[in-house]
């Protein structure tokens, strides 16, 4: 369990990294497309690596993962696109890790991607480095949501 839980922090701080690279960036300034792409990779490849790494629980089968913040912020940074790229990368890798609670899952992990899109539309977030401070509250309430 410790070996997972340091696992899943490393590759958040990694995912961390990559969204930080893409933001400053020189190259990928003004290209909001190729931005919001890159960032619905970054988090669509971090959840495939959580949920490989899902604690099962014994009694149920089914997986504990931290896969909430990583599909939360694909949609809310990484637009439609991003949602896009998120939402069929997490699909892949939650049908072909399978379990029995396939279907399940999909519905929480897309909920996770649509409520960081709602709070997009709501609070949109600003260019780099100025993100709303009270986003933060609706994001959380989205998680708590799904």
């Amino acid at each position: 369990m410790f070996y997972s839980i340091f696992q899943s922090l490393s590759s958040v701080t990694l995912a961390g990294l990559g969204c930080f690279l893409i933001f400053v960036s020189p190259r990928l300034q003004g290209r909001l497309r190729l931005q919001q792409a890159l960032i619905g990779f970054v988090f669509g490849v971090l959840t495939i690596v959580l949920t490989s790494n899902a604690y099962v629980m014994q009694d149920v089968g089914g997986p504990i993962d931290a896969n909430a913040g990583p599909l939360i912020f694909a949609g809310y940074l990484g637009g439609p696109i991003g949602a896009a790229i998120a939402a069929s990368l997490v699909t892949i890798a939650r049908v072909q890790f399978g379990g029995p609670f396939v279907a399940m899952g999909l519905y929480v992990l897309f909920g996770f991607i649509l409520s960081g899109l709602l709070v997009a539309r709501l609070r949109p977030p600003r260019p780099w480095p100025m993100p709303p401070s009270n986003a933060i509250g609706f994001l959380v309430l989205g998680f708590v949501f799904f």
